[in-house]
């Protein structure tokens, strides 16, 4: 008998809940509803008339059928966080979703927006890879000192990388101070720094030793280049996205979360 594929439209809505952010605090009890007037480009996801090229001609059909339930869980606390339910959510919901290349990347590409979006970081996805060929785009203006550039899927040497993730801001950091005055114990940190985030799926299929040996050699040379590698299994992203969008966010910014931003439970 085959096994039933993972649900990761109840997964990422389950890891949204346990989230402390605006948006999950508000979450609850809006799931199973959309909030936005669907326009027919939305409709045509959910109702699963737009299926991506590349998963027809590379027989992933089923694989696709997961998407447009994380698309639907995160378009409510998109609106939620937009504190205005008369948009339809972000321009180009078909492009974004077509920026990954499975379920799991889907999860933490929407987490990611999420997160950032709770923090006023100006978010920006990169549209141009081999499998796309949406224009670059703004997901999200927030504060002018903090932008976020997402790359999907961009090739660096001869890898193509899960994501290349792109950082800069100005941050405060505590310093030492013989001032008594509270302003002088603390100072504008302007902060550079790029990551890339492999989402590894291989928990959910069969890995073999050459697998395992290429990987690793792959995250030699990224780092060779300078490129810290987070990566993640799928079963990590599965259980928590949310968890390990604020992780990887907490990385590139030094910022760490409220509290009650990000529940351990």
């Amino acid at each position: 008998m085959a096994s039933q594929p993972p649900d990761f439209s109840k997964a990422f809505s389950n890891s949204l809940k346990k989230w402390g952010g605006w948006a999950a605090r508000s979450f609850v009890g809006e799931e199973n509803h959309l909030l936005a007037p669907v326009s027919e480009h939305i409709s045509s996801i959910y109702s699963g008339r737009f299926i991506p090229r590349r998963f027809k001609e590379e027989g992933r059909q089923d694989e696709w059928t997961q998407i447009p339930g994380i698309a639907r869980v995160f378009l409510n606390a998109f609106l939620i966080q937009e504190y205005d339910r008369r948009t339809d959510g972000p321009e180009n919901l078909h492009g974004l979703l077509e920026l990954t290349e499975s379920p799991i990347e889907t999860a933490f590409l929407l987490a990611l927006i999420l997160c950032g979006r709770e923090h006023f970081i100006s978010i920006a996805v990169d549209g141009h890879n081999p499998t796309s060929k949406y224009p670059f785009y703004t997901v999200f203006e927030g504060h002018r000192d903090r932008e976020l550039l997402i790359q999907p899927q961009k090739s660096i040497g001869d890898y193509r990388v899960d994501f290349l993730l792109s950082y800069t801001g100005l941050e405060r950091q505590k310093v030492e101070s013989e001032s008594p005055r509270p302003e002088d114990q603390w100072q504008d940190i302007r902060i550079d720094k790029k990551m890339i985030v492999e989402c590894d799926g291989h928990d959910f299929h069969e890995r073999t030793k050459q697998q395992a040996a290429r990987d690793k050699g792959r995250d030699r040379f990224l780092q060779s280049l300078g490129y810290p590698v987070f990566r993640f299994m799928g079963s990590e992203i599965f259980r928590d996205s949310l968890a390990s969008a604020a992780e990887v966010l907490k990385a590139l910014s030094g910022r760490s979360l409220p509290e009650d931003e990000l529940s351990q439970g």
